[in-house]
């Protein structure tokens, strides 16, 4: 799949912040649904993908949270 190929080219580098990394991943899963619909051969594949990286985007939203409220806790 070239389409895996060029987002990973994209991803930002180590010192990205987190709401870049949470905007990448949004990016993807976008990316991948558009593909779920435009190549029916690959589309479990992309809808897996798409699935992944939405997961991915609330993972670190989370985090972000878990820490926000941490932080404003003390």
């Amino acid at each position: 799949m070239d389409l895996h190929d060029e987002l990973w080219a994209r991803c930002p580098g180590a010192d990205a912040g987190l709401t870049d990394l949470i905007a990448y991943h949004r990016r993807c899963a976008k990316a991948y649904d558009d593909m779920a619909v435009a190549d029916p051969g690959h589309r479990f594949e992309a809808l897996a993908w798409a699935r992944i990286e939405r997961r991915q985007a609330e993972t670190i939203e989370n985090d972000l949270i878990d820490l926000l409220e941490t932080y404003t806790s003390r």
